[in-house]
C-alpha cells in the first residue's frame, strides 16, 4: 500500500499543477436519497507506469476498491446568503489487495469524507436550467480523515473535489447522453442511461485525458448505477511542441453498485 499511496501523491500532484482556473470536482452523485440511504460499490483500480528501456517493461500495479456513499440526515444552513436544506453525505473509499476477510487496505488505504451539500445543487443533469455546465458540487462544511490513523480535519473549500482522491470520475465538459440501456449487476437489475464523456487538463509539460462511462438509473440510491474510467497521464519538456507528449501512465477504475439499503451510521465523528 505505500507503492500505492506514494504513486497517487505523485500523479495527484501532477493534476493539480495541470487544472484550469475552475475546479472540476465529482459526478458521483447525481440525486438524493432520504435519510438513512447507503449504497456499496466494488471495482478494481489498475495502474500501468511506462518504463521505457528496462528490460523488465513496465510496470502492472493492480489493486481492489470499495466505495459507500451514505445518505446521514438534513440540517438548514446559509448557502449563497440565504438558509437553505442541506444534505450530509459520507463518503468511505478502501484501496487495497485482496485477502481472506475482504480487502485488505494496510495502514493508508482507507480515505473518509463528509460533506454537507446544498439540496439545489443537485439537479440530476449535466446542464442546468441557465444552458451552463454542471461541473462541481458545492459544499457548505465537510470534513475527512485520510487514513484511519490520521485525526479528522475540516474541508477547507467551498467545493467536494473527489477526483482523483475518492474517484477517477469527472464533472465533463464534453458529455454525450447514448440512450436506454439495461444493467444486470451484483445488486439487481436496473434501467439505466449511459453517458460517455472526456476531459483534458494540460499544462506546458503534462497532459491528463480522462474518459468516463457512466451509467445513470433513478433507481439507484445517489443515481448512478456503474462507471469506468480511463486516464492518461502523458509528459514532456517545456521546450518541445505538443505533438511531442509521451505516454508516461495510465489508470483504469471500473466500479459497479453491489449493495444498498437503509440504517446508515456515520462512521466519522466530527466537531
Amino acid at each position: 500500500m505505500f507503492r500505492f499511496n506514494r504513486i497517487l501523491f505523485l500523479f495527484c500532484c501532477l493534476v493539480v499543477f495541470s487544472l484550469p482556473a475552475v475546479v472540476q470536482a465529482q459526478g458521483l452523485v447525481w440525486s438524493l436519497p432520504q435519510e438513512g440511504t447507503w449504497a456499496r460499490y466494488e471495482g478494481t483500480y489498475n495502474q500501468t507506469e511506462v518504463r521505457s528501456g528496462v528490460a523488465e517493461g513496465n510496470l502492472e500495479l493492480e489493486w481492489i476498491r470499495e466505495l459507500t456513499i451514505k445518505s446521514l440526515g438534513t440540517e438548514s444552513a446559509e448557502y449563497q446568503g440565504a438558509p437553505t436544506t442541506c444534505h450530509w453525505l459520507e463518503f468511505k473509499l478502501v484501496t487495497g489487495k485482496p485477502s481472506e476477510s475482504g480487502i485488505d487496505p494496510g495502514s493508508y488505504g482507507v480515505r473518509i469524507y463528509k460533506v454537507l451539500i446544498p439540496e439545489q445543487a443537485v439537479i440530476g443533469k449535466t446542464i442546468d436550467d441557465q444552458d451552463i455546465l454542471v461541473d462541481y458540487i458545492p459544499i457548505v462544511k465537510g470534513y475527512r480523515q485520510l487514513s484511519l490513523f490520521e485525526e479528522v480535519e475540516e474541508i477547507n473549500t467551498p467545493v467536494f473535489q473527489v477526483y482523483p482522491l475518492v474517484t477517477l470520475v469527472r464533472h465533463y465538459r464534453s458529455i454525450e447522453d447514448e440512450g436506454a440501456t439495461s444493467l444486470s449487476l451484483k445488486a439487481g437489475s436496473f434501467s439505466a442511461t449511459k453517458y460517455v464523456g472526456s476531459l483534458t487538463t494540460e499544462s506546458p509539460t503534462n497532459r491528463t485525458r480522462n474518459k468516463g462511462e457512466l451509467w445513470r438509473s433513478p433507481d439507484v440510491p445517489f443515481g448512478i448505477a456503474q462507471w469506468k474510467v480511463n486516464v492518461l497521464k502523458e509528459k514532456k519538456d517545456r521546450e518541445d511542441s505538443r505533438g511531442d507528449f509521451q505516454l508516461v501512465s495510465e489508470i483504469t477504475e471500473e466500479m459497479s453498485l453491489v449493495a444498498s439499503g437503509d440504517g446508515a451510521q456515520t462512521e466519522l465523528e466530527t466537531p
